[in-house]
């Protein structure tokens, strides 16, 4: 994995045609991916993408293969509609991430940077419903941390259980994202874990945030 946006090797793998070319087109030509290629099937895909936009027609067929064939790549499903179950088992067979199918390209573009940095990209939509079902099927935690989070911690830990990206945690507190990101490194070193979808369950078990 390269680690660097700006030589991103993005695979399109499944669905029609006709859509993966247009997606090919749509994002040949930004300037931070260096190469986006397309395939009908895994079977197809010669060399080791960094992230892989997989149709959801397919998803459930190539997910585990994937995660076996190429392990270094990052799956990001594409979907005409998500729910609580589907996503669910996305995650469960090594998806990292999940859009729908009508999404801006802004957001496709951030889900794949995202996704790419080995951060799960969830739909806010449905991403605090999904964490907090996750949560109630986990064993209880534990009630005191090792050490204290700020106050700012803490906020920027509830936005990002409710599905908010970085930028947009950010946004939300009136700091820069690089503050973000130097707060959620400091709570995941504090909790002990190694993911965005670990730190939300601990929020949600925690009673820091709960469903709408």
């Amino acid at each position: 994995m390269t680690g660097n946006s700006a030589s991103l090797h993005v695979c399109i793998l499944g669905g029609p045609t006709l859509w993966r070319l247009g997606a090919q087109a749509l994002l040949s030509d930004r300037p931070n991916l260096a190469l986006v290629t397309h395939a009908a099937d895994l079977t197809q895909v010669t060399e080791s993408p960094d992230v892989v936009l997989l149709d959801d027609s397919i998803a459930n067929d190539w997910l585990p293969s994937l995660a076996a064939s190429l392990p270094q790549t990052r799956a990001l499903v594409i979907a005409d509609k998500l729910n609580e179950a589907t996503l669910l088992a996305w995650l469960e067979q090594g998806a990292l991430g999940c859009i729908e199918r009508n999404a801006s390209l802004p957001e496709l573009l951030n889900a794949i940077r995202q996704v790419a940095a080995g951060e799960a990209s969830l739909p806010q939509a449905i991403a605090l419903q999904l964490v907090t079902r996750l949560a109630r099927q986990a064993p209880p935690g534990k009630s005191n941390f090792p050490e204290p989070l700020t106050d700012r911690e803490r906020e920027a830990l509830a936005l990002l259980a409710q599905g908010l990206s970085n930028k947009e945690i950010a946004q939300r507190l009136y700091i820069s994202v690089r503050t973000v990101e130097g707060h959620l490194a400091s709570v995941y070193d504090k909790l002990g874990v190694h993911s965005r979808t670990e730190a939300a369950l601990y929020a949600v078990r925690q009673g820091w945030v709960t469903p709408n």
